[in-house]
Formats: structure tokens, sequence, C-alpha cells
């Protein structure tokens, strides 16, 4: 009895070790293969890294294309002049008819409305010339509220007088923004009044 279990026993450490050795050889056998799949793989390695350095440059390129192409079509500025001296009445919006710049198209010569084309903050400014002896009183507004406000002249003055006022607002895409008289105004044209604006950042 006591020889059945020692040869049982004995059987059941060599069986043991028959699978640890099996296990090593298989993992011996995976690393040889590992190692080849690694050499095999090194030995691409400059040629994935020509191929990621060039395909690298092509996505900089296009990249750089659009950023150029962004900015160009971002360009947003206008400038109108007044080139005849009118009467305009109480809250009568000012056509500035002589346009200089206008990138982007945001102005319209004929509403004296800019019309902004893109959300961003944009510079405006608008300079008025008075007739003699005779004061008057704009306003630079935003859709249905001012943002300004701009006096020139003297009831008492021989002389024409100038006066204007810059301000930095954010737009969204759609608003307006345009000069109006605050009451009844002669302005005096001859390219001596002007409106000008520009997109100073694009959100």
């Amino acid at each position: 009895m006591q020889l059945l279990c020692l040869r049982h026993t004995v059987f059941s450490i060599m069986l043991l070790v028959w699978g640890t050795l099996a296990e090593m050889k298989e993992d011996d056998t995976d690393k040889i293969k590992t190692t080849l799949e690694q050499e095999k793989e090194i030995m691409t390695l400059p040629q994935n890294e020509a191929k990621l350095w060039r395909w690298l440059a092509d996505l900089e390129r296009r990249v750089g294309n659009q950023c150029d192409k962004q900015t160009i079509n971002s360009i947003v500025g206008f400038t109108a002049e007044l080139t005849t001296s009118q009467n305009y009445p109480r809250l009568k919006t000012i056509v500035f008819d002589k346009v200089l710049e206008n990138q982007g198209g945001g102005y319209n010569s004929h509403t004296g409305v800019f019309r902004a084309p893109y959300r961003g903050m944009y510079l405006f400014s608008v300079t008025i010339h008075s007739i003699v002896r005779e004061q008057l009183l704009l306003e630079l507004m935003k859709n249905q509220s001012y943002i300004g406000r701009v006096v020139a002249g003297d009831s008492k003055s021989d002389w024409g007088d100038s006066g204007s006022v810059s301000v930095i607002t954010t737009m969204d895409k759609g608003d307006e923004v345009y000069a109006r008289s605050m009451y009844n105004a002669n302005i005096y044209g001859n390219q001596w009044s002007s409106f000008m604006g520009v997109l100073i950042s694009r959100f």
C-alpha cells in the first residue's frame, strides 16, 4: 500500500515537472516569436518614421492653408464719407455715401448701416463737421441702443467745427451699427464727415 502511494506521488511529481517544462518551452517559443517580430518592427522603423514625417508635413500644409483662408475671409473693415451737406431730421440715419473701403461687404452705402458678418469685437468711429453757427448732435447706435454720442459746432461761432467718437463693442452676427441725428441737424459734407469700422477679433 505504501509502495502504491509512493508510485502515485512520484507520478504526480513527474507530471508536474513535464507540465512546467512544456510551459517553459512554450514561453521560450513565444519569446523567440516576439523577438523576431520586434526585430522586424525595428527594421521598418525608419520607413514608418519617414511616412510619419511626410504625413505631418502634409497636415501642417493643409492646416496652414485653411488658416490663411480663414484669415483672409475674416477681414472686415470699412470707411465711408459724406459727400454733400444735408439736413437730417430727428432720429434720421446718416448715410455716408462715398465708400473708400468695404472689406467683407458689411457696410451699405444706400442705408448707412453696417451689418456684422461675424460675431466678434469691433471698433467704430464717427466724425461729423458742423455748418457755421450751428450745433449738431449725433449718436452711434447698435441695433436700437446707443453706444456713443458726439457733438460738434457752436451756434455763436463763425466757424464750422468737428467732433468725433470711437467705440469698441462686441457684436453678434447680423447686429447693426449706424449713426443718426439726435435732433434736427445740418451736417457739412464735402468728405469732412465720415464713418468707419473694423473687426478687431473674431469669436
